[in-house]
């Protein structure tokens, strides 16, 4: 994938999903649960990495989750640089549904798991978190990277949750249309940061670009320059 630097005052991001999560979470519910990435996510990590081998990253930031850093380790190895992790960057927290099946969360907490189908933005997990907690954490993490690195391109290896947040920011979608941005495992997609807004609910105005990843279905794309698609 072609990375180029960023405009003068503005920051290139680089967001990774993580790799394919070994067999033993499938079918449960993971954001904190830590797994690693299986056998085949190490091979698809090492083809992003030596896709990426070219891009102008001068610092790769991943979510401390073992899957991720999995992913990250071979991509900053590429670019020679240290891994620098950040708690804010881990994937939304289910509490006391982390490890479960759907159907054992379903049984256990019938009320919050027909809330979560019904009105995932509003549900509080008991014992984690709820999206507006999860969003201002990783806002917070990426408008403080991008103030740091102002005119650099710079690695952030995370998850679907992340990663799909910060486009939606950028392109300018709501709610509803970010969950149906497609992010499979591997991914990546580059946005811009541009100056500098005070406080979480500035940034839907300071992120003005994205590349890659897809426009989800009855969105207007209004603030999409281009799409390019680097997945599996």
């Amino acid at each position: 994938m072609k990375v180029s630097r960023p405009p003068a005052g503005m920051t290139r991001l680089v967001l990774v999903r993580h790799t394919e999560p070994e067999a033993s979470v499938q079918g449960r519910v993971h954001g904190w649960h830590d797994v690693e990435i299986s056998a085949e996510g190490h091979l698809h990590a090492a083809g992003i990495a030596a896709g990426l081998a070219g891009a102008p990253m001068t610092a790769i930031y991943s979510s401390p989750l073992k899957r991720a850093l999995d992913t990250a380790i071979p991509i900053a190895d590429a670019h020679r640089l240290g891994l620098v992790t950040c708690e804010r960057l881990k994937e939304i927290h289910f509490g006391l549904f982390e490890g479960l099946t759907y159907a054992e969360a379903e049984a256990r907490f019938p009320d919050v798991f027909a809330m979560w189908m019904e009105r995932p933005f509003e549900v509080t997990f008991p014992g984690g978190e709820n999206y507006t907690v999860f969003r201002a954490r990783v806002l917070g993490a990426a408008n403080a990277i991008a103030d740091a690195r102002r005119g650099q391109a710079v690695g952030i290896i995370a998850h679907a949750g992340v990663t799909r947040l910060l486009i939606a920011e950028a392109a300018g979608f709501d709610l509803h249309e970010s969950i149906q941005i497609a992010q499979p495992y591997g991914s990546v997609t580059v946005i811009d940061s541009g100056c500098s807004c005070p406080g979480v609910e500035g940034d839907i105005a300071r992120w003005y670009r994205a590349e890659a990843g897809s426009i989800p279905a009855g969105g207007s794309g209004r603030k999409w320059r281009r799409q390019r698609q680097f997945a599996r």
